[in-house]
């Protein structure tokens, strides 16, 4: 099927003819949307009259190696801005020669999924195991530098306490972490794991008053 054709279905029906159509899938044992590819993409654009995409560079550090964009999308269902953000840690191998390159393309996905108002992520989203990329920020946002779990007693000046706290926070409020890392990174120029306990609850509570904009299922 071409992928300029329109999909003569309702709203509510596009997901499920996406994945009958194998556009869209969703990995074994993975939480959250469906992950679709780039022709599945292509045809939601053409379908919802996307009008202008516009992208624009927010920050590039070529000798700390990462990237983030933003990008705006726009057509008859309004405009949509989102970020993209990209470094070798969060890329399949292959392209982690090009984190600017995979900024931009995240940037546009994500515009273009909250255009179409879905609740899809894209291929470009995936490292080598999307579960392990998961369990792996849990991690960062869990150990200290010992790589040890840290304990309540300590107080949240420790940011390694800090960092447990947003986890915890996070988890109870069904808030995905690839998201709240994403966030970090394009706001405040770094990952989580590198912010100190003032910024890490600075953080958490930017991100409990706009938590249903993290959520796993966006």
């Amino acid at each position: 099927m071409a992928t300029e054709l329109k999909i003569d279905v309702a709203h509510k029906q596009i997901l499920e003819w996406l994945r009958q159509n194998n556009y869209t899938y969703n990995p074994s044992g993975r939480t959250g949307g469906d992950v679709a590819n780039k022709v599945g993409l292509q045809i939601l654009a053409n379908h919802y009259n996307i009008e202008k995409i516009e992208v624009e560079a927010v920050e590039i550090n070529i000798p700390k190696g990462y990237a983030v964009m933003r990008c705006t999308a726009s057509g008859p269902r309004g405009t949509f801005t989102d970020y993209g953000s990209a470094s070798p840690a969060n890329l399949k191998k292959q392209m982690r020669d090009y984190f600017v390159e995979m900024a931009s393309t995240r940037a546009q996905n994500r515009a273009l999924t909250r255009y179409v108002g879905l609740g899809l992520v894209t291929e470009d989203e995936m490292p080598d195991s999307d579960e392990d990329y998961i369990d792996s920020m849990a991690m960062e946002l869990y150990d200290d530098a010992t790589g040890e779990g840290v304990t309540r007693t300590q107080g949240l000046a420790n940011p390694a306490d800090a960092r447990e706290d947003l986890r915890k926070a996070c988890i109870d409020e069904g808030i995905s972490l690839v998201l709240v890392e994403d966030f970090a990174q394009a706001e405040l120029g770094m990952s989580v794991k590198e912010l100190d306990s003032d910024k890490i609850a600075s953080l958490k509570v930017e991100i409990m008053n706009r938590k249903d904009n993290f959520r796993k299922d966006k």
